[in-house]
This record gives C-alpha cells, structure tokens and sequence, in this order.
C-alpha cells in the first residue's frame, strides 16, 4: 500500500491463500489500498470456509473500478465479513461496493 499503485493482485493472492485454508481472517495493514480489480470471493462455497476482511487503524481501501463491476464479488452473503474498515472513492462511479 501507499505506492500509488494496484495492490489487487496481492490483495486477490491474499484472500485466495486464506481460502485455500479453508477460512480465517485477512488483516489489511494500515495505508492505502489502491483496488483496481475486482476481488473474488466466489470460489467459498460453504458458509463455514468464510473469510473475515478487517483492518487495523488507518486502513483504507480505495477502488479505482468501472462502473460495471463490483468491489468484492462472494457467492454468499454469509462468506465474507468486512470489519474495521474504510472505503473510500472519488465519487465519479456508481458501482455496488458487494453483492
């Protein structure tokens, strides 16, 4: 983070390791995380392989998306939990930030 440029590829590895675990918890460190890809989250397929988002103090994610796609994509509501986080953007998209 704070570099100013795509953390999604390290974000996505990150997630995809924690599901290969079988669930747990992902702690994003504080600064900025430049998003500029959609994060999968679909490949959980029971409620018990779930994955906890959260951040320590001063972490901030901020999607650089199109319009079209979603911040984070989970095939369940119930696979993923967002904590102790801050979402920012620059106002000019209309994107859901999870579905």
């Amino acid at each position: 983070p704070n570099d100013n440029t795509d953390d999604s590829a390290d974000f996505q590895q990150a997630v995809d390791d924690i599901e290969a675990d079988g669930g747990g918890i992902l702690y994003v460190t504080a600064g900025t995380w430049n998003l500029d890809a959609p994060i999968d989250l679909t490949t959980i397929t029971y409620v018990n392989n779930s994955i906890v988002i959260r951040g320590e103090k001063g972490a901030v994610i901020k999607p650089h998306l199109n319009p079209a796609h979603i911040l984070f994509s989970a095939g369940n509501q119930n696979q993923f939990t967002l904590q102790d986080l801050v979402i920012v953007g620059d106002g000019t998209t209309g994107a859901d930030l999870a579905s």
